[in-house]
């Protein structure tokens, strides 16, 4: 697993983009064999119900990077003074790799 560590903050109500750089085994960006999915747990390590989606994104088209605008929302299951971890995941050439990082909510 790649850790990434803490991303930064968001306000309730807001947004966060979330993205990756898909790396292949030597480290090197490498576009994935589909867009990555990412899941959100909360500080008991649940799974956020509905919280869960695809990274498609691929900014300024940049090789192996996608993202995914999250809104992050009371009615989304967020609370304030939260902090949450996404897990994404890609394959590349059928390998599966897994992304950790971690945000805080306001």
């Amino acid at each position: 697993m790649i850790e990434i560590g803490y991303i930064g903050q968001v306000t309730l109500e807001d947004s966060i983009a979330l993205s990756v750089i898909c790396q292949n085994g030597s480290n090197l960006p490498t576009d994935p064999d589909s867009a990555p999915t990412y899941t959100i747990i909360d500080k008991d390590g649940t799974d956020l119900s509905g919280e869960t989606g695809s990274m498609s994104l691929t900014p300024a088209s940049e090789t192996g990077l996608r993202a995914v605008l999250l809104p992050v929302t009371s009615a989304n299951g967020y609370a304030a003074d939260s902090l949450y971890t996404f897990i994404v995941s890609y394959e590349l050439s059928s390998v599966a790799y897994l992304v950790k990082g971690t945000f805080k909510v306001t």
